[in-house]
């Protein structure tokens, strides 16, 4: 059964998140602030007044702490978001360790929001300072939910930083996650690994391939040509452009290795070569006049 003080308490703050949603809602940032702070130092009034009631009622004493708690929570959750929305993110520590007392009792809901937020932001070296303070509290490893934090910190911290050696290190060493979920989270990072790695190999060969196949397509059209004009009368336009189209065809079908991003690319220049005759000869005259413009 509820005491005098719990019911006064719900009586005092029902709705009061409802509300500072709203203002959220429509963006009054400096309104929201405001509204969590007054709120906050209510909560802590009536922290106070629990603890000093010393109320027997042991189920009643644990539902307020929880009512309150959550409360706390909630409203340091929307000041984040205010915060983040201001681009005031260095406010944020100093307003959550107000109320906390240190980062290392820092319930599960804003060590999350904290990674999430430097990690958005790029703060990286404030993200690993308050991860590994919150970690250091013997109590937050012992929670059910701890594997789930670690999981958000690699994947959002280390991860972008491709810290890749570091997060494995850190889940192999772990002691509190189970085998099962620490292999698969060092799974996830090495494919994360590859991965990147892959992306940055194609990056460089299609630099490569931009520095050398203009110059080498160059060569080849030269020297075809040369060939072709050589042994073709000048007036004879369509059997010289369907001589170059031929040789185009035949560099494509059995002198190029398609398996390769070089080689692919070497293709459609080829190609775009035989596009370009084509419709020079054959298209009605508006299009040969685009193509020929390209």
């Amino acid at each position: 059964m509820a005491t005098g003080i719990e019911l006064e308490c719900r009586n005092e703050f029902n709705g009061v998140i409802r509300k500072v949603n709203k203002l959220l809602m429509f963006q009054n940032f400096e309104d929201v602030l405001c509204a969590c702070r007054d709120a906050i130092v209510k909560v802590e009034r009536y922290e106070r007044l629990a603890a000093r009631s010393g109320d027997p009622s042991e189920d009643s004493e644990n539902s307020l702490k929880y009512f309150l708690s959550e409360l706390v929570e909630s409203l340091c959750i929307l000041a984040v978001q205010a915060f983040a929305e201001t681009n005031r993110h260095e406010e944020v520590l100093p307003f959550l360790k107000a109320h906390y007392h240190g980062v290392r009792h820092f319930p599960l809901k804003i060590i999350q929001i904290c990674i999430l937020m430097y990690g958005h932001i790029k703060n990286f070296k404030m993200a690993d300072g308050v991860f590994k303070e919150w970690k250091k509290f013997p109590r937050n490893q012992a929670s059910s939910s701890y594997p789930g934090i670690l999981e958000l910190y690699i994947i959002n911290i280390l991860l972008p930083q491709m810290k890749c050696n570091e997060a494995v290190k850190m889940a192999d060493e772990d002691a509190i996650i189970n085998t099962e979920r620490k292999i698969a989270l060092i799974r996830f990072v090495k494919k994360f690994e590859h991965a990147i790695n892959e992306e940055n190999r194609k990056k460089v060969d299609e630099q490569d391939m931009k520095k050398e196949v203009p110059g080498a397509f160059t060569e080849v059209v030269k020297k075809m040509g040369q060939v072709v004009f050589k042994f073709i009368p000048l007036h004879f336009t369509v059997v010289k452009n369907l001589s170059m189209v031929a040789v185009f065809l035949y560099l494509i079908l059995f002198k190029t290795n398609l398996d390769t991003v070089s080689g692919l690319e070497y293709a459609k220049q080829l190609l775009r070569g035989v596009v370009y005759l084509w419709t020079s000869m054959f298209a009605p005259y508006h299009m040969a006049t685009v193509s020929r413009k390209l």
